[in-house]
């Protein structure tokens, strides 16, 4: 999800994803791509899973730093 993250939302290539994790090559890279667009309505479906379990536990744990920083 990391890597779909960089490359679908954030605009990150290929080069640039293998550099920000170490450990993984530019295979991994289109492998993981790979795999999210033959899975896409399941992988969507668990983005959204996060974002809602996110924006429910906000309440129960505010960020440490302040208002003036999460605005």
């Amino acid at each position: 999800m990391d890597i779909v993250v960089c490359h679908e939302l954030r605009g990150y290539g290929i080069d640039e994803i293998v550099a920000m994790f170490p450990g993984i090559s530019p295979a991994d890279v289109h492998a993981a791509l790979t795999y999210y667009f033959d899975n896409r309505e399941e992988i969507d479906s668990d983005f959204q899973k996060d974002e809602e379990a996110s924006k429910e536990n906000l309440p129960k744990h505010p960020s440490k730093f302040g208002k003036e920083l999460s605005a």
